[in-house]
C-alpha cells in the first residue's frame, strides 16, 4: 500500500499537538540517510518527519511560528540552489553541503573505491560527459529558462558507449556551456552533479554484466552512511543537533 502523505495542515497540526523533538526532511526517498541521521543522534531522541516535498517543507516552515514550543529542525536539499544564493534566505534551515543528500553520503566515500582501475576510467569519462550536459541545464536555471535534470545518465550517456546522445541534445536545444562552469562541475563532481543521477551512474558500473558481486542503490546508500568518512554528513548531525537544544 503506498505510505500517506500529510497534507501541510495536517503536518502544522502534528507539530502543534506533540512535545518529541521533529527533524523535517522533503521526501520519503531518501530514507536510508534519515534513519542513519536518527541513529546518529543517539540519547538525543528526535522523530522524522516526511514532508512530503520540497514544497510542502518549505510551506511547514513559513508557519513555524505556530508550533515555537517544538524543538525541530529543517533539513533539505541545495538542489539547483548550489548554483544561486537561494539557500540564504533560509537561515534556520539545515541544508546539505552538496547538491543533495546522496551527494553527502557519497562524497569522499568508499563506494568509489570499489570501482576497479578499468571502471574508474569509465565512471570518469561518463562524468566528464554528464558534466558538459549537466552544466548547460545550470545555466538553463540561472536564465530562468525550462530546464530538465530529473533524467538517467543512460539516456544522456548511453549504455556502452561514453559520448553525449545526439539525439537528447537535440531534444533538449543543447548549447555548450561555458567551459568555467563545466570546470566547476567535473572538478568536484560527487558535490555538484545530481546526487539521485551520481547514485544511478555508480549503479550502471557496479552492477553491470561482466561484474560478478553487483551493487545496488540501497547497498551504496549504506555503504556511505554507516562504512566512511562522512565529513559532510557529521556536518548535517552537528547542525540538527544545534536546532534542536
Amino acid at each position: 500500500m503506498p505510505l500517506t502523505v500529510l497534507s501541510v495542515d495536517e503536518i502544522v497540526a502534528t507539530l502543534r499537538n506533540t512535545a518529541l523533538p521533529t527533524i523535517l526532511v522533503e521526501g520519503r526517498d531518501d530514507m536510508t540517510a534519515y534513519r542513519w541521521i536518527e541513529d546518529k543522534l543517539g540519547a538525543q531522541t528526535a522523530n522524522i518527519l516526511s514532508c512530503g516535498s520540497r514544497d510542502n517543507l518549505f510551506a511547514v516552515f513559513a508557519r513555524r511560528v505556530e508550533f515555537s514550543h517544538l524543538k525541530c529542525a529543517f533539513l533539505a536539499d541545495r538542489d539547483m540552489w548550489l548554483f544561486d544564493s537561494q539557500c540564504s534566505k533560509f537561515g534556520d534551515v539545515v541544508f546539505t553541503s552538496g547538491y543533495s543528500i546522496e551527494n553527502d553520503l557519497l562524497t569522499g566515500s568508499h563506494v568509489h573505491d570499489l570501482l576497479s582501475h578499468n571502471e574508474r576510467d569509465t565512471f570518469d569519462a561518463i562524468a566528464g560527459c554528464l558534466a558538459e550536459w549537466f552544466a548547460f541545464e545550470v545555466q538553463e536555471y540561472r536564465s530562468g529558462r525550462s530546464y530538465m535534470i530529473d533524467v538517467h545518465p543512460n539516456r544522456v550517456v548511453p549504455l556502452g558507449g561514453s559520448d553525449l546522445d545526439p539525439a537528447f541534445l537535440a531534444l533538449r536545444g543543447y548549447r555548450k556551456p561555458t567551459a568555467s562552469l563545466v570546470r566547476s562541475i567535473a572538478g568536484h563532481f560527487t558535490v555538484r552533479f545530481r546526487g539521485k543521477c551520481l547514485l544511478d551512474l555508480y549503479v550502471r558500473i557496479l552492477s553491470s554484466p561482466n561484474r560478478r558481486s553487483k551493487f545496488s542503490k540501497h547497498n551504496l546508500l549504506e555503504i556511505g552512511a554507516k562504512c566512511d568518512c562522512r565529513v559532510h554528513m557529521d556536518r548535517l548531525i552537528r547542525l540538527i543537533e544545534k536546532r534542536l537544544k
